[in-house]
């Protein structure tokens, strides 16, 4: 799902994985590939672990137990008590990005990932 733009206008989306992270993953990098999108035009950043106890206690609430109308408050407020830990996610792939971009102008290889 489509959910804005960055300073740097770059889109962002957000995919959850319902447990199959791995295979997810390796199936948005197969289909990267197979549109001939270079890998240094997309980042996959895992949130899950910003993302406190009690917001996965109400997805597993609502997913698992289908117990929606209890668990997604739960979700709700867990997210927003764990805002200042996905700020400091957004901070720290900032700074990644800024480092690649730096090694990327370093050695001239826009692509350097590969």
């Amino acid at each position: 799902k489509f959910v804005g733009c960055d300073t740097e206008g770059c889109e962002i989306y957000i995919v959850g994985l319902d447990g199959c992270r791995v295979q997810a993953q390796s199936a948005i990098e197969s289909l990267a590939a197979i549109l001939a999108v270079p890998s240094r035009e997309f980042l996959i950043v895992e949130t899950l672990g910003a993302i406190g106890w009690l917001a996965k206690f109400g997805g597993f609430l609502s997913r698992q137990l289908h117990f929606v109308k209890i668990g997604r408050p739960i979700v709700a407020h867990g997210i927003i008590r764990s805002y200042d830990l996905l700020c400091e996610l957004v901070e720290s792939v900032k700074k990644e990005l800024s480092v690649i971009a730096a090694k990327d102008q370093e050695t001239g290889n826009p692509d350097h990932r590969r």
